[in-house]
């Protein structure tokens, strides 16, 4: 069980690390210039690539070998706290040999759409509380 953590600000990194220690989760920082190492280089601490890929301004947790109960515990813990991570995913067989700056640019475009989504059902929901107003007053 751990928890891969990326942010700009080593500080933020410190503060995540000691509300999880107290549940006993390791906490690993990815720093900014690691983007070219694959998840598992930095799960195994072997890292051989020599190529360095800037990973952009975001911050991430990626669990790996966490279960949903224990991912939720986390969540709730640092909501406890205050602290936010928007972008959030879980090692897979799939995404385990990715790079970092590939995953974190698919995190990105998840979270574009999703943003998208809720700003849209929101707009629908608009439209249905108006429709019904408008036929009400009609009525």
């Amino acid at each position: 069980m751990k928890i891969l953590y990326y942010s700009v600000s080593y500080e933020s990194y410190q503060k995540i690390s000691a509300v999880l220690s107290s549940v006993n989760i390791d906490v690993t920082w990815i720093q900014q210039n690691q983007g070219c190492l694959t998840i598992d280089e930095i799960i195994n601490q072997n890292q051989k690539s020599a190529d360095s890929c800037t990973l952009p301004n975001i911050t991430v947790m990626i669990f790996h070998e966490m279960n949903d109960e224990q991912i939720g515990i986390v969540i709730d813990l640092l909501k406890q706290q205050g602290i936010n991570v928007p972008y959030k995913c879980v090692v897979t067989k799939h995404n385990q040999s990715w790079r970092l700056i590939d995953l974190f640019q698919e995190l990105m475009k998840e979270h574009e759409y999703f943003s998208a989504y809720e700003q849209l059902k929101q707009c629908i929901a608009q439209v249905s509380e108006l429709q019904e107003r408008i036929y009400s007053e009609e009525s």
